[in-house]
């Protein structure tokens, strides 16, 4: 029995020493390489794909936190955990309430597995539509929402083109 207390103790502690690490890690990329409006091409590429990888640490790590410090409030009134910072969303309605303004172009879901069939339906009438292409049929289509369920495997690309960064979506 000690064993597993200590051994959830040590997962506590390197879950909430971890992401402060990371959110500097963060911060360095976005703030010297990613910022500079100049930046394009093969240097914003990469690292914009760095910053993509630490962002899918942040979540791993954020999946294995517990939450155990609770939750503190921002400026915008939203409850974020103290460890990980993940947002605390009461609902997805919420969510959509708060972006308003700017609304989703496509919503993707990860539901391999998952038998919650309606999770398009509830989704897709917030997004306003994205064009996805598909490898199989090698056609384009303009989408609200994505599945792992029905569409396999997501890619989602950032494309620079002379406008800025563009995001490339492809399923099987």
């Amino acid at each position: 029995m000690k064993q597993t207390t200590a051994k959830s103790e040590t997962n506590k502690e390197y879950i909430k020493k971890e992401p402060r690490k990371l959110f500097r890690s963060m911060d360095f990329v976005s703030n010297n390489f990613l910022a500079d409006e100049k930046a394009a091409g093969k240097d914003f590429q990469m690292y914009f794909n760095i910053y993509q990888q630490l962002g899918l640490a942040w979540e791993y790590l954020g999946q294995q936190c517990k939450h155990w410090d609770g939750y503190k409030k921002t400026r915008e009134k939203h409850e974020v955990c103290r460890i990980c910072g993940k947002v605390k969303v009461v609902s997805c309605q919420e969510l959509f309430t708060a972006l308003s303004n700017s609304a989703p172009r496509l919503c993707v879901i990860s539901d391999a597995g998952v038998q919650d069939t309606d999770a398009t339906q509830r989704y897709r009438y917030h997004a306003e539509g994205w064009p996805v292409g598909s490898r199989s049929t090698s056609g384009s289509e303009t989408r609200s929402c994505v599945t792992t369920r029905t569409d396999g495997t997501i890619e989602i690309e950032v494309v620079p083109n002379q406008t800025g960064a563009y995001l490339r979506v492809t399923t099987d």
